[in-house]
């Protein structure tokens, strides 16, 4: 499903795959023991090489089961040439038992050169501290985070999944439909097989599981195929491969359930191949923060919807800029190959980037837009993100969101799409939302809803 077969695996040897989890049976017949290795020290759950719980042993499997063996299944990258870093966290009851945190246990893996870490668990609590550390090591070291959206099927965040600088991973059945359990929200990447994936556990044998615990594994080993072919490039830029090549699925372009949609290995490495280099995005500054202090940077404001509620308010008091203007997490930052700074960057003279002002609703029957902002009604804070997500004909009977949303809530009005506006400095137009897939993003919906899909001009 994922294609990975279809990719040459000769140069997988110069990649390392961390997986943190509950351990590994290093004494699987199907299973590397070459070319493993992984920590044991004093903070770590128990052995790196036994698992009790059987969970990291099939995560495992289904990255790097061996192939023409006659045994029982065939990992994404079978070859038992790829490097694989095992950290344990998980006591044999499968509850978390690091005595620091997991920041920690990733920065093991970093420590050991893994290129990708690979993280089927998670939880619903956020911590600033993990977001700026997990930030830290994508952009310094260049690794490629990956973690379960989780099994709650809700719109919940999970953590580490949530954080902006881990691809978080939402699961699919064997038809690609997205399954019942898959957390659904605005940090969902990608999606890949998370359904009865049969897979290696441990005294020889062989299990199915479901869960995103199982799609996580199978985007790691996508990652470490795709990337050992372009080593120079750096982990976020692979991030972006993948999404920009899945096969979509549910909803035209992103969406919230199956994220950019199915990992497809093949699709990616040939993108690559062809000589298209990912454009990656880079805050505006590295230390930027908003008014309120140094705790409020672009991490914080990454975690759970914070950038659609104070992203747009309390600019930065070192250049003027909020948190839209100034933050990947936020759509806002710099884009930009590996190769040099953006194509066309703002001279230092420029005044503060600034995203072009979207029109006000307009009476029924004349031309509209999406307020773009957050707004009052009833004393409660709304916006028409949160108008479109559920109940929106009750929600539209609302005077107040029915002139603030005229096109989500079809009002009567002529939407429209906006010609051209600006994005950090940058002449963009609803044919470039419509192709790097922005839709999902309420202030792209708003400027382009006809090539959003959410309404006919």
């Amino acid at each position: 499903m994922v294609r990975a077969a279809e990719v040459d695996t000769s140069k997988v040897s110069n990649r390392k795959v961390c997986i943190i989890d509950t351990g590994y049976d290093k004494g699987h017949p199907d299973l590397q023991t070459a070319n493993v290795s992984g920590y044991s020290g004093p903070e770590s759950a128990g052995p790196w090489d036994e698992d009790r719980n059987g969970h990291g042993t099939h995560v495992a499997g289904t990255i790097a089961a061996l192939g023409g063996n006659s045994e029982g299944v065939v990992g994404v990258v079978p070859t038992g040439q790829m490097n694989l870093y095992i950290v344990r966290v998980f006591g044999n009851n499968g509850r978390f038992t690091w005595k620091s945190t997991l920041i920690a246990a990733v920065e093991k893996c970093v420590d050991a050169g893994s290129n990708i870490v690979s993280m089927s668990l998670g939880g619903p609590i956020a911590s600033v501290l993990e977001a700026t550390a997990y930030k830290r090591m994508t952009e310094e070291d260049g690794v490629l985070l990956i973690a379960a959206a989780g099994n709650g099927g809700n719109s919940g965040f999970s953590y580490p999944a949530s954080y902006e600088s881990v691809m978080s991973v939402g699961a699919v059945d064997s038809t690609e439909t997205i399954a019942s359990f898959s957390q659904y929200n605005t940090q969902v990447d990608i999606s890949a097989p998370g359904v009865d994936v049969r897979s290696t556990t441990p005294g020889g044998n062989y299990r199915s599981y479901s869960g995103t615990s199982m799609a996580t594994p199978h985007v790691a080993g996508v990652a470490a195929l795709v990337w050992s072919h372009f080593p120079n490039l750096k982990g976020e830029q692979i991030r972006v491969a993948l999404e920009e090549n899945a096969v979509d699925k549910g909803a035209d372009g992103y969406d919230e359930y199956y994220g950019h949609g199915l990992v497809d290995a093949k699709s990616a490495y040939d993108s690559l191949a062809s000589g298209k280099v990912p454009s990656v995005c880079t805050d505006s500054r590295a230390d930027w923060y908003n008014r309120w202090g140094s705790n409020y940077n672009c991490a914080w404001h990454s975690i759970g919807g914070r950038c659609e509620r104070w992203g747009g308010s309390r600019p930065s008091n070192q250049d003027g800029l909020t948190a839209k203007e100034a933050c990947c997490a936020c759509g806002g930052g710099n884009s930009q190959n590996e190769d040099g700074p953006p194509s066309t960057p703002p001279p230092a003279s420029t005044p503060a980037p600034t995203l072009s002002p979207t029109p006000a609703p307009t009476a029924a029957g004349g031309l509209c837009q999406d307020n773009t902002e957050v707004f009052t009604v009833d004393g409660r804070n709304a916006s028409c993100k949160w108008v479109d997500f559920w109940d929106t004909e009750n929600r539209c009977k609302d005077s107040v969101i029915s002139s603030n949303c005229p096109v989500t809530c079809k009002t009567g009005c002529t939407c429209f799409d906006s010609e051209s506006f600006k994005v950090f400095l940058r002449n963009r137009d609803c044919e470039w939302v419509s192709s790097t897939s922005k839709c999902y993003l309420n202030k792209f919906r708003s400027l382009c809803p006809i090539a959003c899909g959410i309404c006919e001009g």
